[in-house]
């Protein structure tokens, strides 16, 4: 499963670019709107901004973060640096159930901003 994550997250690394422009861009509209912002017209922006930039992030945290995880061992290696990836592996598997649970936390939040954003 990791193996599949990094070759995923091998694929999408010319995303990274333009996910930094649309969280820096979503982070522009946030803070336009909560500080410069006088009217209330322009509230209704606020939850699609903060949507965009937790989407933008953990999209971005994640082609950073797996794209970087190191091959399997091969028996022919020594010891010591077969342990070595091993325990990096097996940070990266934390890493993976960290990002599976922040992406539903992520999705939940994405449903509940949309309902609450459709309804006012």
């Amino acid at each position: 499963m990791l193996d599949k994550l990094r070759v995923v997250a091998i694929k999408l690394r010319w995303l990274r670019p333009f996910l930094s422009l649309v969280g820096l861009a979503s982070l522009a509209v946030f803070i336009y709107v909560l500080l410069l912002s006088g009217s209330s017209s322009q509230d209704s922006l606020l939850i699609p901004s903060i949507l965009t930039l937790l989407w933008s992030g953990i999209s971005y945290w994640f082609i950073t973060a797996f794209s970087r995880l190191p091959r399997r061992p091969s028996p022919r290696q020594n010891w010591s640096v077969r342990m070595k990836i091993r325990f990096i592996r097996g940070f990266y598997l934390l890493l993976m159930l960290t990002a599976a649970c922040l992406t539903m936390v992520v999705v939940f939040i994405s449903i509940r901003g949309i309902n609450l954003w459709l309804q006012s």
